[in-house]
């Protein structure tokens, strides 16, 4: 396979997921589960060691993370930021 070809189909995989997961979205009758499944099927999606789902509150100015999937992702000590280096 050409590397056009496989670009492509990893594309047409991806867009695949994406209306997998519109399809899913009403079926879920619980926030909690629908967050989790998300993120592993993004995990999934992007080949990721690990995805979160956050958002922010303005008024208290803080960052809530709502779901995570990967093991990375559980613990903090090694998460990294994309592109932050190790220090250690």
């Amino acid at each position: 396979m050409q590397p056009e070809e496989k670009t492509m189909a990893r594309g047409a995989d991806r867009l695949e997921v994406l209306c997998e997961l519109n399809r899913r979205l009403a079926t879920f009758t619980d926030l909690d589960e629908l967050l989790r499944y998300a993120t592993r099927r993004a995990r999934e999606l992007f080949d990721a060691d690990g995805c979160a789902l956050s958002w922010f509150d303005r008024r208290r100015r803080k960052l809530y993370v709502s779901a995570v999937a990967g093991a990375a992702m559980r613990s903090p000590s090694k998460a990294r930021r994309t592109g932050q280096k190790d220090h250690a």
